[in-house]
Order: C-alpha cells, then sequence, then structure tokens
C-alpha cells in the first residue's frame, strides 16, 4: 500500500511541475536537429486528456534524453525509444503481444550500460566524447540480437517510459493517449534544442491543463484517504 502511495504521489508532483519554467541544466547536443524530433500534426480539436498526454510526454521524456548521454557517453535513438514506448503500451493493452526484448535480455542491456555509466563516471574529465544519436526516421523499428546495443538501451528506456505513463493511467483510473504522449516527448526534446521551436500546445494551455488534473489527482488521492 505504501508503495502505490508514493507512486500517486509522484503523480502529483507531475502536474505539479509544470509550474516551473526553469530550463534543463543539460542541454541537449546540438547535432540534434529539431525538425527531426517535432511530430507537431493538427491538434486543434485535441480533448484535454490528449493535452494532459502530451504534458506528460514533455515531462517524462526530455529528462531521460539529455541525461543519458552524459551517463552513458552515448546518444539515446529517438526512433527506438519511441517504439519500446509503443510496444509496452500494446503489451499492457494485449496480454498475448511481447516486447521485441525477453526480460533477460533487457537485465543483459541493463547490465551492460550500469558498468558503462560507472567506467565513465570512474574517467572524470577523462571520459570520452559522447557519441552522437544516427537520423531520427520517425518509422518503426525492429530491435533483435543483430541491434546495436545503443539500440536495445534505447528501446528499453522506451519501454520505462512505457511503464511511467501507465502508472499515471493507473493512477488517474483511466488511459491517456500514447500518440500524444510521444508527441510531447518529441517537441519537449525540441523544446530544450530550440526554445522557440513551435510546440502543439502553448504553454497557457498547458498551465491550464496543469491545473485541472492536479484537482482530478487531489481529489483521487482525497476518496482513497477516505477508504482507508
Amino acid at each position: 500500500m505504501r508503495l502505490k502511495w508514493v507512486i500517486l504521489l509522484a503523480s502529483l508532483t507531475l502536474v505539479c511541475a509544470c509550474d516551473s519554467d526553469k530550463p534543463a541544466d543539460k542541454p541537449v547536443p546540438p547535432s540534434v536537429s529539431t525538425s527531426q524530433l517535432t511530430a507537431n500534426e493538427n491538434a486543434v480539436s485535441a480533448t484535454d486528456d490528449q493535452k494532459f498526454s502530451y504534458l506528460l510526454g514533455t515531462q517524462y521524456g526530455p529528462p531521460i534524453y539529455v541525461n543519458v548521454p552524459n551517463q552513458t557517453g552515448e546518444m539515446l535513438e529517438m526512433d527506438a525509444m519511441v517504439q519500446g514506448i509503443n510496444d509496452d503500451v500494446k503489451k499492457y493493452k494485449d496480454s498475448t503481444f511481447k516486447l521485441q526484448m525477453t526480460p533477460e535480455k533487457i537485465r543483459e542491456v541493463d547490465s551492460l550500460y550500469a558498468k558503462k555509466i560507472e567506467g565513465r563516471r570512474a574517467a572524470g574529465d577523462n571520459a570520452a566524447d559522447v557519441k552522437l544519436a544516427g537520423p531520427i526516421t520517425g518509422k518503426p523499428m525492429t530491435i533483435d540480437e543483430n541491434s546495436p546495443d545503443i539500440m536495445k538501451y534505447s528501446y528499453m528506456m522506451g519501454v520505462q517510459l512505457g511503464e511511467m505513463f501507465i502508472s499515471t493511467w493507473k493512477n488517474f483510473e483511466q488511459e491517456f493517449d500514447v500518440n500524444f504522449y510521444v508527441m510531447g516527448i518529441r517537441e519537449g526534446i525540441a523544446n530544450m534544442v530550440n526554445p522557440s521551436a513551435k510546440t502543439t500546445f502553448t504553454m497557457d494551455e498547458l498551465k491550464t491543463i496543469h491545473s485541472s488534473y492536479k484537482k482530478k489527482i487531489e481529489a483521487i488521492m482525497d476518496a482513497r484517504r477516505s477508504k482507508g
């Protein structure tokens, strides 16, 4: 029960995070093209749930995408990361669907990159330059035994982002839109590269959504407290 409350409080922390306009401490490497990251389609008719899905993406995705290169020495591959998100959500909805990486392979890749992180930390200022990612195509990805390790790790990070998204569904007791979630991730990262980059929703729109869903999660928490 305590773990559930910790996760629930994390959701409340998330919707509060939109209040801050503080930029990221560590910039995305300048080689990343904003045009490759944005997925700005016509969202005039977007529902509040879709806008909140987008907001979740802007909060969950960019910190992982920005911090991993400094930790591992390699930029994440966006296409593989997005594939991991989509596959994880599909697996949650369809129990017969399998991820492209087995639990054993995920543990193996996680262990490999844990060692890379440790080695890079030990190297300090002598650490090698960050390896840049390949081009972003926006196309579905196949991850198999022959895929480069960074593709597997990026997919694994996507699965993690998928789990974070699904946890929010559970906390709010409803599903949200994964397509808008991914759009939020892409545009959140693009906005780190270029703060003037066009986004689907304005900051004022997101603040309004943030306020509305903050009230929703608070009401859910109050209802659960009353039930003991």
